[in-house]
């Protein structure tokens, strides 16, 4: 998968996940840790509300003769002259006056008479179709309505003003933003569409009437909810408290608020909702004095345009897929992928602080998806890496073996060591006529045939299969796993060798199998084994003299016409005694060895008389009787004339006339060729 196929996949998948509904749900959570984390904490000074609250309703009910909500407007008409006297700039009611006053015409009109000495803002109630205004004679007096249509997010929280571009909140509005650039200006949800201004649109032209109101955007919420600074209606209400208060209302703005909500129907739903910012819901007013302190003091954020993102996006994609990529360790990998972290962090940071909100989590989630890609990969390579080995090493060794090696490296492979093992040299003679005879194809499947069938039964009893050239096999027991029966294993590997070759040529009669010979040669010495090579030749191997003696024995078998020759180092290391079939063959001198070599051979089915008659000439050689020795030569060749052993010696007497002797006085033949 090419690096560029892999980085659009991820950017695809990571686009896709973002516009999902949890991942919406993901994205808001966070602009509310940003809102929570990075947005200033002071509190909105310019506002003070006055809450009609449990100390002012029973002070009232106690002193006026029981009197519940909702009170006389004439009451608000003095909380408005008190506001007045004490230099606020603006009141808002949080507070639904379009129906006529329950004490008459004369309440009404003591109310609409002080409208006119202050700004006055008053709520318009949401009645389920469309925005309900204030009564017209309080309009006609001053008074100001003020849109109080709280828009809701998708997960019900109060983040954006009226008629501002929210976090896309649908599959679709999200895919068009992310990838096309066409995402369509959609208000937050909100039951309002009546051209009537809202509050805080009202109070910034109040305040700052020389100025355009800001476009609509993200409320800012920069304390707690406990924050704003709050004063009982009882307080501003009473003659005599309110002078102890009076201080706090100049040059502000006042937001006076009922404990039911707006509306003066208690039945309705309260008007309460979760911000960013407050784990409890929160009333309405408080959300509305919060936008009104956005707008004044300049702190409104706005949705980050689509090619903004688009090109921000793609930067991050670049400067994140390319290191991620390139770097091959998944350590350095973290620290890349902490540090594109940290960098998202800053930048985030900036824009927030700069006024603008861009999606995070298409950011986060490209990033992860390509550390975890590269990290899946990187461990995919590894297991496969490590597979790929462990099928190796069984291909050389058997499984308990290789097992070991792949668990212990250093100590198997990379740590040269000096051993004494068992070598075991195998070759298929006679192909050079075969090669003649049969096709390439026909010679290749037999060759191949045969040594995997030989191989296994060599891995079968613990050997490690080091090289297999052409028709030639070397193998070891004893390394690298230490194995004290060694020559055990290798003479029994042997034997199963002779069986398996035996079935081979039964297979003759079927012409299923091709004419070979077996030649094996056994030798038990001390190598060096470990890791050799160069580059990508590098393979567990054994070297020293003990090898090219074990080759020399090998060929042996030639001269010996026997398909299997063993030294006599390997026979003295037998731990499980000797076999019935194990017979001593010759004593030669071999290039390489200071002494004479004691020569064995597994005998063939049928052939243990031979070898019997054979014991006893050697014996006779030993006692230095050539003489008797000869005779007994002579008898066992008239027996069996294509006797391999008893041909060898009978031709060393025509060229050696006698054998040489060692320090020992033992007789030993001496080899002519090298």
């Amino acid at each position: 998968m090419s690096i560029l196929f892999r980085t659009i996949l991820i950017t695809g998948l990571a686009l896709l996940l973002s516009a999902s509904m949890p991942g919406l749900q993901m994205e808001r959570t966070l602009y509310d840790l940003n809102m929570r984390y990075l947005a200033s904490k002071g509190p909105p000074s310019e506002i003070v509300m006055v809450m009609i609250d449990e100390k002012s309703m029973t002070h009232v009910d106690t002193e006026m003769n029981g009197m519940k909500w909702p009170y006389p407007r004439s009451f608000h008409a003095r909380v408005l002259n008190h506001l007045k006297s004490a230099g606020a700039r603006a009141v808002y009611f949080d507070i639904v006056f379009n129906q006529p006053s329950s004490y008459g015409e004369k309440d009404d009109f003591i109310f609409e008479e002080t409208l006119r000495k202050i700004p006055t803002i008053l709520a318009g109630e949401f009645n389920g179709a469309e925005i309900v205004p204030p009564l017209s004679r309080f309009m006609d007096h001053g008074a100001l309505a003020g849109n109080i249509s709280t828009p809701l997010d998708i997960d019900h929280r109060a983040r954006n003003m009226r008629n501002s571009t929210p976090l896309p909140m649908s599959f679709s509005q999200a895919l068009s933003y992310f990838c096309f650039g066409l995402f369509t200006k959609t208000p937050a949800r909100s039951s309002l569409h009546e051209p009537i201004p809202t509050v805080e649109q009202i109070l910034f032209s109040i305040i700052y009437p020389d100025r355009a109101t800001p476009s609509p955007g993200f409320i800012h919420y920069p304390a707690a909810s406990d924050s704003i600074k709050r004063v009982s209606w009882i307080d501003v209400f009473n003659p005599e408290l309110f002078q102890t208060q009076k201080n706090l209302f100049k040059e502000k703005i006042v937001f006076i608020a009922s404990p039911f909500g707006p509306s003066m129907d208690q039945g309705r739903k309260p008007d309460i909702y979760k911000t960013p910012t407050s784990h409890e819901p929160v009333s309405g007013a408080e959300i509305r004095a919060n936008t009104c302190m956005t707008l004044l003091y300049g702190k409104t954020r706005y949705l980050a345009s689509p090619v903004i993102f688009s090109l921000i996006f793609l930067s991050w994609v670049l400067l994140s897929s390319v290191p991620l990529t390139l770097v091959r360790t998944p350590f350095k990998r973290f620290l890349i992928l902490l540090f594109l972290s940290v960098t998202l962090m800053l930048l985030n940071g900036s824009l927030f602080h700069r006024g603008w909100v861009m999606p995070l989590l298409p950011f986060i989630l490209f990033g992860l998806l390509l550390y975890g890609f590269s990290i899946m990969r990187w461990y995919l390579g590894k297991h496969t890496e490590r597979h790929l080995k462990r099928l190796q090493l069984r291909h050389h060794m058997p499984d308990e073996t290789a097992e070991w090696v792949f668990t212990n490296p250093d100590k198997a492979l990379f740590e040269g060591e000096k051993k004494v093992v068992t070598l075991l040299f195998l070759e298929l003679g006679g192909l050079e006529a075969v090669f003649e005879s049969l096709p390439p194809n026909r010679v290749i499947q037999n060759v191949r045939e045969y040594l995997a069938g030989m191989t296994t039964i060599i891995q079968e009893h613990g050997g490690t299969v080091d090289a297999c050239r052409g028709h030639e096999v070397l193998a070891f027991f004893g390394a690298p796993l230490n194995q004290e029966n060694h020559m055990d294993l290798a003479l029994k590997a042997a034997g199963e060798l002779l069986r398996f070759y035996s079935e081979i040529i039964l297979k003759k009669e079927n012409k299923q199998a091709m004419e070979f010979s077996l030649r094996i040669g056994i030798h038990t010495g001390l190598v060096v084994t470990g890791n050799i090579g160069a580059g990508a030749l590098i393979h567990y191997t054994v070297i020293g003299n003990t090898v090219k003696i074990a080759a020399r024995i090998k060929e042996l078998s030639f001269d010996l016409h026997v398909p299997v020759v063993i030294s006599g180092e390997s026979v003295n290391g037998l731990k499980q005694g000797i076999p019935e079939t194990l017979f001593p063959v010759a004593r030669v001198a071999i290039k390489g060895k200071k002494e004479p070599v004691n020569l064995y051979t597994l005998a063939e089915k049928g052939t243990t008389p031979l070898y019997d008659a054979l014991f006893d000439y050697l014996t006779l050689m030993d006692q230095n009787e050539y003489g008797p020795a000869r005779v007994k030569l002579f008898d066992l060749l008239k027996r069996a004339p294509d006797f391999g052993p008893a041909r060898f010696h009978h031709q060393k007497f025509i060229t050696d006339k006698a054998p040489l002797l060692d320090d020992t006085a033992k007789p030993y033949w001496h080899l002519h060729k090298e």
